[in-house]
């Protein structure tokens, strides 16, 4: 007992710290600290670096090895190196290794894991792949909702943070305890026993670069590039379109700038400013794009990456300012994935988001991806994968930058692959693009690959729009990305039948043969606008007339199906209708429209339509869910107005005949069955709310209605905020024969309400009984 108080006590307690203290300065040592809370992960503090300035931190756990190994550079702006280990390697002639590093820019996920694979070059060592993800958290999907539930115990018991399931995407993000590298191995190895049952799909956040070489900044008075690729003769063509809406997976946009503003996206399901998600889909007031990385509706660019981006693909052209846009018309829809690095989980929330959009009747076209990053498992098998196959199944094509490396894609030296993704995985939907000069051969530090690059665009000093309003140029895969994207626009432009694999089929084979990119590249072509547009225009063209994104037909009663189809080059053959891939008949005269009568046979299913010409070209529309009603079912309108205010109509649903109503029978009664009447707004649909003062508020529209459809019943519902809903059961419907037209009658719906200064949604339900 004597010896253990004499070793306990106050003068050997002094000791053994002052040692402690001593030998932790020499090793540098990270000292762990936690974050307050049940939901936070713990994390390393930073390192304090070397007193010369280089980079440095944390202890080298293989000391031998650190003399023969200096520290790299770090792969992220002012990156400071925290801690360094070696990695399993059974080949001598491979190192492999992992790096924490701390990113004080990256204010949401400073610490970055890199892994770094190096093979013997003689009697040097020679990097041949540099992995970089999120030190603290990784990705995981569940089978099924019964699955997600078991899962959800049995990680948050073993002490995992796990994130909230966005409305429109199945990826969650799991929080893990971090106190460093040693921390992460473990986590992995736990979250893969997990799901050894197959219940759970695991990976790692891996973190995207933006595909783009710094270059100086510096006014230009030409577009050379633009010349190169055709774009005049292009734009005889077309110019573009609104309706054409290229997504920017980036770092945001300088949503201010004079030669972007007027081509940025809004959606049409969300009313600004009023603080709802108006369109179900878990976002708040997502009028003009989304910040998944700020998580908020303002996707401002805050490093110049997106900005550039959008400036290449679609500057408002003739507009007597800046430059021109591959596009001079298109929707440009910014969504910030990242600052310097974007890491998976917002990559893929983004492409869901996308996908969400297009099933809702956004015309999302194009995913421009201008970033690329190598992972270390079976890309096949990968998360980020899986959310480009939902892309591609709702008929998104993805044009991505294959990197600035200028090495072979498709090499794997020392047995370690030096593809990167997206750009390398093998899906239809997936466009690769490198870089060329302006003499037409490929850039020094471009990556190529003859399996996995498929052409390839200018991408040296392109002009472009800058953050803060100004332009300059800019290089690298990133560029020749983004002007691909802007004439994969285009071609929608001039055909909206165009799907994704054939906007990427004609970019490929209407191009340019390069002698430098022979055996380099899937196709050895540079973009050519021209021949591509030039081949578009021969094309015949379809469209459905009068469809909704959801067609609802009368069921048992004979539907005529119709679309409009012209020629392109050549006379059209017939235009064949499909239900499920089940061919329902064709038209080959065309004299009285192109139709077809058909009785539908099932509830619901997906019709679609192929027009063919004499040449053998073909356009096949994508496509369109229907359901068969016993009857009319219903409309639904909602209404979001504020005291004092007069407001326009926003439609729950697509509206194609902008009658200012959502259609949804109008197939099953040949066209459309409600007229709004009275005065209307600017954008032709009529004023519903009108707020005469802080006490009362009056609602009131005129409406048409076929006589064919006229048995309606009538609920008014209203509430305020996230209120529930309250039926309003006054008088307010009065129903009369139209006197300009006995075919038709007409509803005056007029009703005072209760506002009490306060915003209140009013929704319309005519139903049938």
């Amino acid at each position: 007992m004597t010896r253990s108080r004499s070793w306990l006590s106050p003068r050997r307690w002094i000791l053994w710290i002052g040692l402690f203290l001593a030998a932790a300065s020499l090793l540098r040592v990270s000292i762990p600290s936690i974050e307050e809370g049940a939901d936070a992960a713990s994390q390393p503090r930073q390192g304090q670096g070397h007193a010369d300035g280089k980079q440095g931190g944390g202890p080298v756990r293989d000391a031998a090895a650190s003399a023969a190994f200096p520290a790299p550079p770090s792969p992220v702006a002012a990156g400071e190196l925290v801690e360094r280990k070696a990695l399993p390697s059974e080949d001598p002639q491979l190192r492999r290794e992992a790096l924490l590093w701390f990113d004080p820019e990256d204010e949401r996920f400073p610490y970055k894991r890199e892994e770094r694979s190096l093979v013997r070059d003689g009697d040097e060592w020679r990097e041949t792949a540099s992995i970089l993800m999120v030190a603290d958290q990784f990705l995981i999907t569940f089978t099924g909702t019964a699955e997600a539930a078991g899962a959800l115990v049995r990680l948050r018991s073993r002490g995992f943070a796990v994130g909230p399931q966005k409305a429109f995407s199945p990826v969650r993000v799991v929080r893990i305890p971090f106190e460093g590298l040693e921390s992460f191995d473990r986590a992995r190895e736990e979250l893969r026993s997990l799901a050894g049952n197959g219940e759970m799909r695991v990976s790692p956040d891996y973190l995207a670069r933006s595909a783009l070489l710094p270059d100086d900044p510096e006014y230009a008075l030409n577009q050379p590039d633009l010349d190169l690729v055709g774009a005049p003769a292009a734009w005889e063509v077309t110019t573009g379109s609104a309706e054409v809406v290229v997504a920017i997976i980036d770092t945001g946009i300088d949503v201010d700038h004079a030669d972007l503003a007027g081509n940025l996206y809004a959606n049409p399901g969300e009313i600004p400013g009023n603080a709802m998600d108006d369109d179900d889909n878990g976002l708040v007031d997502d009028v003009a794009g989304w910040d998944f990385y700020g998580e908020d509706a303002e996707p401002e660019d805050q490093s110049g990456h997106g900005t550039a981006m959008a400036g290449i693909i679609g500057a408002v052209g003739d507009n007597g300012i800046g430059i021109a846009g591959t596009a001079w018309q298109v929707g440009l829809l910014p969504l910030r994935a990242g600052f310097n690095t974007m890491p998976w989980s917002l990559i893929i929330e983004a492409m869901d988001y996308c996908v969400a959009l297009r099933q809702n009747g956004v015309p999302v076209v194009v995913i421009n991806a201008s970033f690329a990053g190598p992972i270390s498992e079976t890309p096949e098998d990968s998360l980020l994968a899986e959310a480009v196959d939902r892309a591609a199944e709702a008929g998104l094509l993805i044009v991505a930058a294959a990197g600035n490396d200028g090495q072979d894609n498709d090499a794997s030296p020392g047995g370690v692959s030096q593809h990167v993704y997206p750009s390398d995985f093998l899906s239809e939907s997936i466009l690769s693009v490198t870089y060329t000069t302006n003499g037409d051969v490929l850039s020094a530090s471009a990556n190529y690959g003859a399996v996995s690059v498929d052409m390839a665009a200018p991408g040296n000093g392109v002009l472009t729009t800058l953050s803060g309003g100004g332009y300059g140029s800019v290089t690298g895969s990133s560029a020749a990305c983004a002007r691909i994207s802007g004439g994969a626009a285009l071609l929608a432009a001039a055909n909206p039948a165009f799907s994704a694999v054939q906007l990427k089929q004609l970019l490929m084979e209407e191009a340019a043969v390069l002698p430098d990119l022979i055996g380099k590249l899937v196709q050895p072509v540079r973009l050519d606008l021209e021949a591509g547009l030039g081949e578009a225009d021969r094309y015949p063209t379809l469209a459905w007339m009068d469809a909704d994104r959801i067609a609802y037909l009368a069921a048992d009663t004979e539907t005529l199906l119709q679309v409009l189809a012209e020629d392109g080059e050549s006379e059209l053959v017939g235009v064949a209708f499909f239900a499920d891939t089940v061919l329902l008949g064709t038209d080959t005269d065309g004299s009285d429209g192109w139709t077809l009568p058909w009785i539908p046979s099932q509830e619901s299913g997906l019709l679609s339509v192929t027009a063919i010409d004499t040449a053998g070209r073909s356009v096949v529309l994508e496509p369109l869910p229907f359901t068969a009603l016993d009857g009319f079912d219903y409309w639904r309108f909602q209404k979001w107005g504020s005291a004092y205010a007069e407001v326009a109509l926003s439609l729950e649903g697509a509206d194609p005949d902008q009658d200012g109503l959502a259609n949804l029978w109008e197939y099953a009664v040949g066209g459309e069955p409600l007229v709004a009447s009275g005065e209307v707004e600017r954008n032709g649909r009529p004023r519903m709310v009108r707020f005469e003062d802080a006490g009362t508020g009056y609602f009131g529209f005129d409406l048409r209605l076929r006589a064919a459809a006229a048995d309606l019943e009538v609920v008014l519902e209203t509430r305020t905020g996230a209120g529930s809903w309250e039926a309003w059961t006054g008088p307010f419907l009065q129903a009369e024969v139209d006197p300009a037209d006995p075919a038709f009658r007409r509803i005056r719906i007029a009703a005072p309400l209760p506002v009490n200064g306060e915003e209140r949604l009013l929704r319309l339900d005519l139903l049938h009984p």
